[in-house]
């Protein structure tokens, strides 16, 4: 578990933590601009931003990592493990870069204590990509490790050297189109029952043999992917025109969400809010991610930020 933050005094509110997206008490969007304003996203951050931020717009996913939070490892009279009576998921995250590692047993209790939807909804690439969720992705992206960026086309995995069931998820989660959710059905091949991987998953086992001349190794694997039974699969397609270009789009749209449905601006003065906030700010606008829309691009824009949430994070 890498070292996050150093955990503010407690009673003292963290400035970085998103604040409570309620219109009715709306706050002036320009004092906290990491909640709309992300210009300073840069593209190797896209993928990573786009999933984390609407994950912060997400109530049920907050609710989730709230609830873990607070979850407190129980009191225990063992001495090693008596400090450690209290603490909460949070403070364990929060802990300072050279604190004391905690024990195994309270790393099992960590682990022990995630929440399902980790792994049914996948929420652990949330935690893959930040430790500290909610606070503001721009607040925390010199921490960003994760690499979320879906693959062009041409750099999709066509053959692989295979030698086990984690292999099989890496690659599919590699490979899919749809997003990141399709990893998950080859759990049941664990066993080696070749009829459950036949049904579970697309992936199959293809070893070269490197002793061979190329030209025979080209030839023996194309006649093998020939005689693969491939018709129940849905096949990958190359993205071309807009498909294909960085998804800046979402980030957009999900700052005019949180404008309006956040802050109170009103969808009539979205544009003219944001052509005054651009004057008072240097950061250039290089892909276009500031929510310049009209009252009809902003109804659109908030629709398509909410059907995304929804997308990504289906309400349990």
């Amino acid at each position: 578990m890498s070292a996050p933050e150093k955990p503010q005094a407690r009673g003292k509110k963290d400035p970085r933590v998103a604040p409570a997206r309620d219109a009715s008490s709306a706050e002036d969007p320009e004092r906290v601009p990491e909640e709309w304003d992300f210009r300073q996203v840069t593209k190797s951050q896209l993928e990573e931003a786009i999933y984390y931020e609407y994950a912060r717009s997400c109530d049920w996913v907050l609710e989730v990592f709230k609830q873990w939070h607070e979850k407190r490892f129980p009191a225990s009279k063992s001495a090693h493990l008596s400090k450690w009576s209290g603490w909460t998921i949070s403070k364990l995250l929060e802990r300072p870069g050279d604190a004391e590692e905690p024990p195994k047993e309270v790393l099992k209790w960590y682990s022990d204590v995630m929440p399902d939807e980790f792994g049914t909804h996948g929420l652990h690439i949330i935690l893959d990509i930040c430790q500290l969720f909610p606070r503001p992705f721009l607040r925390v992206a010199s921490q960003v490790t994760a690499q979320l960026r879906r693959p062009k086309y041409q750099e999709r995995l066509a053959c692989w050297l295979e030698t086990g069931h984690w292999d099989r998820l890496r690659v599919r989660l590699f490979n899919s189109l749809r997003g990141l959710g399709d990893a998950s059905v080859a759990d049941e091949d664990v066993g080696g029952n070749e009829n459950a991987e036949e049904k579970a998953t697309s992936l199959r086992r293809i070893v070269v043999d490197l002793q061979f001349p190329k030209p025979k190794i080209k030839n023996d694997l194309s006649r093998l992917v020939d005689e693969l039974h491939d018709s129940k699969f849905e096949k990958f397609k190359p993205e071309i025109g807009k498909a294909a270009a960085p998804p800046w789009h979402r980030l957009k749209e999900l700052a005019a969400y949180r404008l309006v449905t956040q802050f109170g601006v009103p969808k009539g003065k979205l544009r003219p809010f944001v052509q005054a906030w651009k004057q008072k700010t240097t950061v250039v606008d290089e892909f276009f991610v500031l929510p310049d829309y009209g009252p009809g691009g902003c109804n659109d824009a908030i629709n398509s930020a909410r059907q995304y949430i929804e997308t990504l994070f289906p309400k349990l």
